[in-house]
């Protein structure tokens, strides 16, 4: 990892975040949509089971004891034991990266995953996005309204917009003033847009509310995804895991 280009190591972290998190993430919009996964999602018939994150012992908990902690579907009652490890600093590393695994996997797959016919209504009825409780170490779905999310999504593209317009550089120049016709027309070419679009989006304050109130009810009474760990003895590892132990040790 050491020789990689920054360019090589976010691709190999990107790759290693859908290797851990890719198939439960998809089993778990799957079970929300009730539908088969091959119609749903544009690769679902390419994804393989996610991998485990496997830690050696550690050498004051047990010397001959292998921790595999992994992404898994389950009733919101389940209790795991998983947060008994944060005190350990690589294991509490490896769990961030789980975490940040199934955020990564989760935003990339309902924004491009989702095949048109299920576009609608993914954006409809699973208006989510993730939150990961350390209490429970699942990961808990937030519902917002859709129209809300939109209405969101539009303030921010203008309010960007209106820094862009504010912004000066070093000399005190505006950098609007200072932008090729063509690139200040593509902007306000979308700020038009997106000013048709928030004019047109339907605001009732209490219906939104109530919708959030029900909808986030619901998903939180379902199945979720949590953060589970294992205790494995060395026979019971992953064969590329063994093999990789059996290396070391002969080098």
């Amino acid at each position: 990892m050491e020789n990689l280009t920054d360019k090589q190591k976010e691709h190999f972290e990107k790759n290693k975040m859908f290797d851990l998190a890719e198939f439960n993430v998809m089993e778990y919009i799957e079970f929300l949509l009730k539908e088969n996964k091959n119609r749903i999602f544009t690769h679902g018939d390419q994804c393989k089971k996610s991998e485990p994150l496997i830690f050696y012992p550690i050498q004051d908990y047990n010397p001959n004891i292998y921790l595999s902690f992994e992404i898994k579907l389950l009733p919101p009652e389940y209790q795991t034991d998983a947060k008994n490890f944060q005190t350990y600093k690589n294991i509490k590393e490896g769990i961030d990266f789980l975490v940040k695994s199934v955020y990564e996997v989760f935003f990339t797959i309902m924004t491009i995953g989702i095949t048109d016919e299920f576009k609608d209504e993914v954006a409809n009825t699973l208006s989510l996005h993730l939150e990961f409780d350390e209490e429970t170490f699942s990961f808990v779905p937030i519902y917002l309204n859709p129209n809300k999310r939109k209405i969101l999504m539009c303030q921010n593209i203008l309010q960007q917009f209106q820094k862009l317009e504010e912004e000066k550089d070093k000399a005190g120049n505006l950098v609007w003033d200072k932008l090729p016709i063509t690139e200040k027309n593509k902007f306000i070419s979308q700020v038009n847009e997106t000013i048709k679009i928030y004019e047109s989006i339907e605001f009732d304050e209490e219906k939104i509310k109530e919708d959030e109130l029900t909808n986030n009810a619901k998903f939180r009474s379902m199945n979720k995804l949590f953060i589970i760990v294992k205790e494995l003895e060395y026979q019971e590892l992953p064969d590329n895991f063994k093999q990789m132990i059996d290396e070391k040790q002969n080098s």
